[in-house]
């Protein structure tokens, strides 16, 4: 009977760390002396600013605003453009007058949050203090209702200083894990845009040190689907939706009752089935995969990991070695046998290298009865891993399988005499190396394992090994000592180097 399978090492990823994005509005370069000026890219927003006379005139007191040095010499600039722009002479141009007026207050915002009317030239009590926020708010959105194909140049001004520099200030706060300082400024940021995922990212975050585990899903969820299409921010929607499984899986094991912990689950399992589905080549897809897995086994719904399967069956072609050994466990889980053969195969064809995929491709052989396709697969992982009796034992599990599958008699001698030689080899091999650990990290690698001693004497043991990138090429030699292993005993090593890029490994064989 065969062994189990050999379980896939992954190593654990990190939580999330957006990654700002927002573009803001900036001068336009000048040519260079003696080339032609390129065309500025036409802006689709139809709303003149020129027109009339009063907005020309406003328009040109924008790099003045934008350069002033203290509050007060921002409330002269406004109290000049408000008179022009408040002026009943522009009510010609009522979009023109709202988008040049609120691109004023963003200005301004940099300076304080809210202000006395009389202080910066707005109509109605001198003494009254409006919020700035929510008036830039207020008059961009009427621009983006009356004209939608302003939307990229609203969007531009509300991602602009007052919105970044609220966020930034908010991750800080939440670093030092203050998080009413951190909710008020993701709250202040959302009323200058509303459609950015980083205040939700904060406020899932702030949830998270109030121990709030709806707020904290909610939040997280969001901060995901404001990410949905964003190619820009790809890689963090994948971490978040990941995140936001693992969480829901993390909380689900907290739960008491069996049906709010399968619901929690399941949920998880839904935001690891979207990582599989948008990023499979993605760092957290694999994770994906076991996470699935474990949601499965949790909930008893088999559904589950056969619907993780099903996206990795239709494109395997479009998933990582890792993602499909993952979907080869599955398989087996499941009792598909012959999915097991496609995905481990798949995983080894990918990566020849890692000796995992081919014991486990091996042993799916055995199970399938095609017991003579593993006798080249078992050649191929001894080469990787040459000191370990259960890969030799693959050789009798094959030979044998050949001779009861034969009348031939000399193909029936051969294969009955290759089972007692690979089976006298593998009993009296004097070590057995195992590995516990392999973890393949974008820019650190790390393995752990151990030399069991077979033999009648205490014994010293130096492994050689190179460990291998994508195309088979020696990436690093490193080389473990284990000394003084007692008879019948272990002894352990830890290989551990700042070098990602690894596919596997091999080592010498000891002697």
């Amino acid at each position: 009977m065969m062994r189990r399978l050999r379980a896939l090492s992954l190593f654990a990823l990190a939580a999330p760390v957006f990654a700002l994005s927002a573009q803001q509005p900036t001068k336009p370069a000048a040519p260079a002396a003696g080339a032609a000026a390129a065309a500025p890219p036409v802006d689709p927003c139809p709303i003149d600013l020129m027109q009339p006379t009063g907005l020309a005139v406003a328009n040109l007191q924008r790099p003045k605003l934008a350069n002033v040095k203290s509050v007060d010499d921002a409330n002269k600039v406004m109290k000049d453009v408000s008179k022009m722009l408040f002026d009943d002479k522009q009510k010609a141009n009522p979009m023109g007058r709202d988008l040049l007026l609120a691109e004023f207050v963003t200005f301004y915002i940099q300076y304080a949050d809210s202000a006395k009317r009389g202080d910066i030239g707005f109509p109605g009590d001198k003494a009254q203090y409006v919020d700035l926020l929510k008036v830039m708010d207020s008059l961009f959105t009427e621009v983006e209702k009356a004209e939608p194909k302003c939307a990229g140049t609203t969007i531009g001004w509300r991602n602009y200083t007052p919105y970044t520099t609220r966020i930034k200030a908010a991750y800080a706060a939440v670093g030092a894990g203050a998080a009413d300082t951190a909710e008020k400024l993701a709250n202040r940021a959302m009323i200058l845009n509303r459609t950015g995922p980083q205040p939700y990212d904060v406020l899932w975050r702030v949830a998270q040190i109030r121990k709030d585990e709806a707020k904290e899903i909610s939040f997280l969820q969001t901060a995901a689907d404001k990410l949905e299409g964003d190619t820009l921010n790809a890689v963090v929607r994948s971490n978040f939706l990941f995140t936001l499984g693992r969480i829901q899986q993390e909380i689900g094991d907290s739960k008491t009752d069996k049906a709010e912990k399968a619901r929690l689950y399941k949920d998880a399992a839904k935001a690891y089935m979207q990582v599989l589905k948008e990023f499979p080549t993605g760092d957290e897809a694999p994770f994906a995969m076991q996470g699935i897995s474990i949601s499965a086994a949790v909930t008893s719904d088999t559904s589950i990991s056969n619907a993780a399967v099903a996206i990795i069956k239709a494109t395997p072609e479009k998933f990582t070695d890792q993602t499909l050994g993952q979907a080869g466990v599955l398989s087996t889980a499941a009792g598909k046998t012959a999915d097991a053969v496609t995905f481990f195969g798949a995983a080894a064809k990918v990566n020849p290298y890692f000796r995992d995929y081919q014991y486990n491709l091996a042993a799916m052989l055995y199970e399938s009865k095609r017991t003579a396709e593993m006798i080249p697969i078992v050649h191929s992982l001894v080469q990787l891993d040459p000191n370990n009796p259960d890969d030799l034992m693959l050789f009798t599990y094959a030979f044998t399988g050949v001779s009861n599958g034969t009348k031939d008699v000399a193909i029936k001698k051969w294969a009955i005499d290759s089972v007692q030689y690979w089976g006298k080899i593998a009993e009296d091999m004097p070590m057995r190396v195992g590995f516990t650990d392999f973890q393949r990290q974008p820019n650190r690698t790390l393995l752990v394992g151990n030399v069991e001693n077979r033999s009648k004497a205490v014994k010293d043991y130096t492994i050689e090994f190179e460990f291998l990138g994508k195309d088979g090429a020696v990436l690093q030699k490193s080389t473990a000592t284990v000394s003084a292993v007692p008879v019948g005993g272990t002894g352990n090593f830890k290989v551990d180097f700042p070098v990602g890029g690894v596919f596997g490994f091999r080592y010498a064989p000891l002697k």
